[in-house]
């Protein structure tokens, strides 16, 4: 099953781009809703091509490639609440650089024209299609230091809060609709990060300590009341590198993963975790977190009844982080060190049953 070449994007961009659905349970208790995955990937064999949006069935594993354009850059993708559409941000590769500029496309995910959204921003930021709350069925997005509103039909373009000259770096909605999060540039240029989240008047305030910054992508409970992160001191002396300047961690001081509750105002320090955590998934029935250690090249899974954490699945060489889908098993890309072969898995989260959907060059 799957595509040939297939081969994600950035880690960071790829992880951005990842959408899905929860599991859900009918009114019988006993089928449960599988929808699919879909992200951002390209062909690792064309070099000219740009990014595509692709699409993982949850029930068979077979991918689909669902814009399959070679000169238009896809990416950011959502998936629609009712699983059927996907939006995402496009841009003609090819047009004049002065005419260049992102789109935001809906689609539907068996095959169509893309319908144009928007065209009024030059900036392309993740986009969330929201399923419930006060944004409900409308398509968030970032761009341009502010998050933005839009109904799928292109009407009521709005700016749900403007950021000012302060780079916003990715966006997360809680599964009820009710809590956003996005990640902002501390003090420093480099390394230091802060979450910012909604408040009930609709202003974004942190609930960071002052010397902590984030060093993962973060992952909000299935019930919405915790959000997860992988987090670490910091004390106020920057440090020059040649990415900008950046703090110098504290002594001693070890990356946490951290649990904020909403309810409790209040984070928990989980257990120190080694290496460089990039991404961090939450379970669909909420009682174990994944994350990817990319220094390591090693998925965990932690599970917050016995706090303990159990190796998925190593190998030397690179992945593209943890996507855990509403099936229960967890989906991840890995290439070699050259960068050269592509694998596209699925495994169980105790490391079994491992399934290979997609191989570069071969397909399945």
């Amino acid at each position: 099953m799957g595509i040939d070449r297939l081969k994600t994007l950035t880690m960071a961009t790829a992880l951005a781009a990842v959408s899905y659905q929860h599991t859900t349970v009918n009114a019988t208790g006993q089928e449960k809703e599988i929808k699919p995955i879909v992200f951002s990937c390209e062909d690792s064999n064309d070099p000219r091509r740009m990014a595509d949006v692709c699409m993982v069935d949850l029930k068979g594993g077979k991918i689909t490639n669902l814009t399959n354009t070679r000169d238009i850059a896809e990416v950011s993708p959502s998936l629609s609440p009712d699983g059927t559409e996907i939006a995402f941000f496009g841009m003609d590769m090819n047009a004049d650089p002065q005419y260049k500029k992102w789109v935001l496309y809906r689609q539907k995910i068996d095959g169509g024209t893309p319908i144009e959204i928007t065209s009024e921003l030059s900036v392309a930021g993740p986009t969330k299609w929201v399923e419930k709350g006060p944004f409900e069925n409308k398509i968030l997005f970032l761009g341009e230091h502010k998050i933005y509103a839009i109904d799928p039909d292109g009407k009521n373009l709005q700016v749900t809060a403007d950021f000012g000259n302060t780079q916003l770096r990715d966006l997360k909605v809680s599964p009820d609709g009710n809590t956003i999060i996005v990640k902002i540039n501390g003090f420093y240029s480099f390394l230091d990060y802060k979450l910012m989240v909604n408040t009930k008047n609709g202003e974004f305030k942190t609930f960071l300590p002052v010397n902590t910054t984030v060093l993962s992508d973060v992952a909000f409970s299935p019930d919405s009341k915790k959000v997860a992160f992988i987090a670490k001191e910091i004390i106020s002396e920057a440090i020059h590198s040649t990415s900008g300047y950046m703090p110098r961690f504290k002594p001693g001081s070890e990356p946490t993963l951290s649990i904020y509750d909403f309810d409790k105002g209040e984070i928990v320090g989980e257990p120190a975790v080694s290496g460089l955590i990039s991404s961090i998934e939450w379970s669909p029935d909420g009682k174990d977190i994944a994350y990817y250690d990319s220094y390591n090249n090693i998925i965990y899974t932690y599970s917050m009844d016995d706090k303990k954490k159990n190796i998925v699945t190593y190998s030397n060489s690179w992945k593209s982080g943890v996507m855990w889908g509403s099936d229960g098993k967890i989906y991840y890309t890995n290439i070699d060190n050259k960068g050269n072969n592509l694998a596209f898995y699925r495994i169980s989260p105790d490391g079994s049953n491992r399934e290979l959907l997609s191989v570069n060059g071969t397909g399945k």
